[in-house]
């Protein structure tokens, strides 16, 4: 039986946990939750009400390790040392994370005895063997493996529980501490690409103004160096960059632009001959990014029913920025075909978070109304686990964005019952249809969606048979053809059935499930508003599934066929 934790930001080291089953405690020495550790970017430790009731104490030198005082030298490898001491207790855990400035993990930590990695490796955190130690005092060690150079400052952050052992919320006393370290400085000139600001993930226009970051590594200051840069295999330009950087700063630079050609692609940046001379480190000189040009984007409909193994689709990408739980595809659950996407909010170790499924780039400029339909389902938990659903709109390639829809808790639920001690597993009858008018945004022809989970520890949220299409208006959709196929699956023969609202232009085309037409059956210029039914071969389509999609005037019905042998 699964209990839901009441505040999922606890620290469970061995203490006990305050939970919403049935309001009982429960001892957990199985490690913590994920993002406790009281950095400024997770901002929380268990020492608040409904978890250990108390207050978090500061306390210098819990966390030690054997890097030099002039700093981490990049690629070695550290120990590092955890201490918690409380006189006469016999109860510990701790959960630890080296972070930047920004809250991301910085290098790689190796889990030792009585120690275990989370959250894809952000934290660390005891185990159920490692959370007893002598009295008064107990000891975890574990290694850590430094960044590339270049990456500069970094904090370990530390939560601790000195536990009275009784099974109750109250009583344990918790603490925090931090070991700052810094980038060991080599001597001489040595500077490189600390970051590539663009291009990034999307271009829409084929024109690149390359925007990287500079950064000096050594101890001599940088007052010149050649940026050189390209795309893919082709030949490198170049930029003369002159100006006076000190040790450990960084400036932005604007380079020429570049012309790129649609598809995916590789810019790379790199430094050379710093001060006019040779760099005494050519590891960190280098960073390349990744992204595609779309002058125009995809043709629609854009349906996507997540049928193909491959995840995310092709095209598409998601976002997990804590390296976690995040969106994946699911046979478990789905409106129609055999598989939806979904995200284990059920499971999810840190509340707060977001996980980003995004699409491809999708010309919308074909249909006068485009519009934006899925399915969604979601069983609410509770008031205080209320996952959220956001979906966003970029019409200038990812720059900005719009926001289309957002519901969360009792509006997101595709079905009225919540609570329960298992996860949320739709059946078929628990989908609801979204519909979203795109028509403020038919000119746009490089439209970027993304859909964004916003967890609570809540319960599972499913999506399936996303159509990005044109059609009639959000309060115009009764024109819209109805369809019926038989027999569904197909073999040799498919029959379509179709009714229309009124009389209208008709096309009936069949697409594969990445949105390529494979065979238009019918298209006719004027029909008249009345049932019609037409019967296709089609013994020389693959086994697999396919969307049929009937477009009556600015209307579209879409339906997916699945095909076996």
């Amino acid at each position: 039986m699964k209990y839901k934790i009441l505040i999922a930001i606890t620290l469970v080291a061995i203490t006990s946990i305050v939970v919403d089953f049935k309001k009982e405690a429960h001892g957990n020495t199985n490690g913590a939750v994920a993002g406790v550790t009281g950095s400024p970017s997770d901002g929380a430790t268990c020492a608040q009400t409904n978890c250990h009731n108390t207050t978090a104490t500061a306390q210098a030198g819990w966390i030690t390790s054997n890097i030099p005082g002039t700093g981490y030298v990049p690629g070695t490898v550290y120990t590092i040392t955890a201490t918690a001491t409380q006189a006469a207790l016999l109860r510990y855990g701790f959960e630890i994370s080296p972070q930047n400035a920004g809250g991301f993990l910085v290098g790689t930590m190796i889990a030792g005895t009585g120690t275990q990695l989370i959250a894809g490796g952000k934290y660390i955190t005891h185990t159920n063997a490692g959370s007893t130690g002598t009295t008064g005092s107990h000891t975890w060690t574990f290694t850590w493996i430094a960044p590339p150079s270049g990456t500069g400052a970094l904090t370990f952050y530390g939560a601790f529980n000195c536990s009275n052992n009784d099974t109750h919320d109250t009583g344990d006393i918790i603490y925090t501490s931090t070991l700052p370290v810094t980038e060991a400085v080599p001597p001489g000139v040595d500077c490189g690409i600390f970051s590539i600001i663009t291009p990034v993930t999307n271009d829409c226009s084929g024109n690149i103004t390359p925007v990287v970051k500079l950064g000096n590594y050594g101890t001599d200051t940088l007052t010149s160096t050649t940026i050189n840069y390209q795309i893919d295999a082709n030949p490198a330009s170049t930029y003369s960059w002159s100006g006076s950087l000190v040790t450990g700063t960084f400036t932005t630079v604007t380079l020429p632009a570049l012309t790129s050609t649609a598809g995916a692609h590789t810019f790379t940046a790199y430094t050379s001959v710093p001060n006019g001379g040779a760099d005494v480190v050519l590891s960190n000189d280098s960073k390349t990014s990744n992204y595609t040009t779309t002058i125009t984007g995809a043709t629609i409909p854009l349906l996507e029913g997540f049928e193909a193994t491959t995840f995310p689709p092709t095209g598409w990408t998601r976002i997990n920025n804590d390296n976690a739980t995040t969106w994946t595809r699911n046979t478990s659950a789905h409106k129609t075909g055999v598989a939806s996407a979904y995200i284990d909010n059920w499971n999810y170790s840190s509340l707060g978070q977001r996980d980003e499924l995004a699409t491809m780039p999708v010309n919308l400029t074909s249909m006068a109304s485009p519009y934006l339909n899925f399915q969604v389902a979601y069983k609410m938990y509770s008031t205080t686990f209320a996952d959220t659903l956001t979906v966003l709109i970029s019409t200038d390639c990812g720059a900005t964005w719009s926001q289309l829809y957002k519901k969360w808790g009792s509006t997101l639920a595709s079905i009225t019952a919540s609570g329960g001690t298992t996860a949320f597993v739709p059946t078929g009858t628990q989908w609801r249809q979204e519909t979203i008018s795109l028509a403020a945004y038919s000119s746009c022809s490089t439209a970027l969606f993304r859909f964004i989970n916003g967890t609570r520890n809540g319960n599972n949220l499913y999506l399936d048979d996303i159509n990005i299409g044109g059609g009639a208006g959000v309060n115009e959709l009764s024109n819209k053809p109805s369809i019926h196929l038989f027999p569904n699956p197909a073999n040799d023969l498919l029959t379509v059935e179709y009714t229309l609202a009124q009389s209208s232009s008709v096309s009936v085309k069949i697409m594969d499930i990445q949105g390529r037409e494979i065979a238009e059956l019918i298209s006719e210029k004027e029909k008249s508003a009345g049932k019609y039914s037409s019967t296709f071969d089609i013994k020389s389509f693959k086994q697999g599934m396919y969307f049929l999609t009937i477009t009556a005037g600015n209307s579209v019905t879409t339906e997916k066929v699945m095909v076996a042998r």
